[in-house]
């Protein structure tokens, strides 16, 4: 199958769940993806805007928003969406990437630098995530994998997942220290 064909699937997808409930925020930043990769972008842009009516902090549709706005040569625009996506949602490096971008075609690449080293070190961390839970599905006990995934977590991606995989290492390890600080920290 085609690209094109996938999301048209995938869009029938969403509109089956948008009928049992059609104001889920994810539902609808999952179709305006898809709409997005279909070239339907002025109905992608409806949906990234009707997401941040309800909450205007969503960084997936600030994002959708601004890479619309990055590929029809609007810049500013992108960088308008983009900015404050960048500091209501710091860890996700999709978000710090397009906003890197974004100011890189606005001719700043000293600031853009920034975001892109970001992005270099959240996505290497984020493979070794996914590197050590495949390595867990083998070895469910290893508790120093699961605190280096749970930590890793905090650094670079969701907190809460995060601290959910540092809670299943103080049930194996009740008195791991580390484990202990980083969870006080977040609480």
């Amino acid at each position: 199958l085609d690209a094109g064909h996938k999301y048209a699937e995938a869009e029938q997808h969403f509109q089956a769940c948008l009928e049992v409930n059609d104001s889920d925020p994810d539902l609808l930043r999952g179709w305006g993806e898809c709409l997005v990769n279909l070239g339907r972008s002025p109905q992608a842009s409806k949906l990234f805007r009707q997401i941040i009516e309800q909450n205007e902090n969503d960084c997936g549709a600030r994002l959708g928003l601004g890479k619309i706005a990055l590929q029809e040569d609007r810049v500013e625009d992108a960088i308008s969406w983009l900015e404050p996506a960048v500091a209501a949602c710091p860890k996700q490096p999709d978000v710090r990437y397009a906003f890197a971008q974004a100011l890189v075609a606005a001719g700043r690449q000293e600031e853009a630098a920034g975001h892109f080293a970001y992005f270099d070190e959240a996505s290497t961390a984020l493979t070794r995530v996914a590197h050590m839970t495949t390595h867990l599905v083998n070895h469910p006990d290893d508790v120093e994998a699961r605190f280096e995934v749970g930590h890793l977590y905090m650094q670079y991606g969701s907190a809460e997942e995060g601290a959910n995989w540092l809670r299943t290492v103080l049930a194996a390890e009740p008195e791991h220290a580390a484990t202990h600080a980083i969870l006080a920290d977040y609480y």
